[in-house]
């Protein structure tokens, strides 16, 4: 079980990568500082719906161009 949230990000190149894990029972609102928005992707590759997110319980990976 995750006791707490928890977000990390890293940068390689133009590529900005971010963690985010939201404890059971818990929510979040994320924002990605991108500069292009439609560049997000989740950590299946697929577009997401813009640069604030909201998300259930679960561990989660964003990536985006800087």
């Amino acid at each position: 079980m995750i006791p707490y949230p928890a977000c990390g990000w890293s940068i390689a190149g133009d590529r900005l990568t971010v963690t985010a894990t939201v404890p059971p029972g818990s929510t979040a609102v994320l924002e990605i500082p991108a500069s292009d928005p439609g560049s997000i992707r989740d950590e299946h590759g697929a577009p997401t719906a813009g640069a604030t997110l909201r998300l259930t319980s679960g561990r989660f990976t964003f990536t985006a161009r800087t």
